[in-house]
């Protein structure tokens, strides 16, 4: 897990969060589908964006936003 700090204009830091992970079970389309709906809405309600990627059982996500409670819960939770 790595947590990187870029600068944007007006001294706004944008921190990024990219991680690999393993399903414990591959997954079908409809759940994927499902767990992508979950990410949606609880990024947005938290403020963050991100992408995820599966391929045979392996994610790769990225999460993105100002580091706050919401930013840090996600961190510590994949962490």
């Amino acid at each position: 897990m790595q947590i990187y700090r870029k600068s944007s204009p007006g001294n706004f830091y944008m921190y990024q969060l990219l991680y690999l992970s393993t399903a414990v079970n591959l997954m079908a389309n409809d759940e994927l589908d499902s767990l992508l709906s979950e990410a949606k809405t609880n990024n947005h309600e938290i403020n963050i964006t991100g992408m995820l990627v599966y391929h045979d059982g392996c994610f790769i996500q990225t999460l993105e936003g100002e580091k706050n409670r919401g930013f840090n819960s996600q961190v510590q939770r994949v962490g």
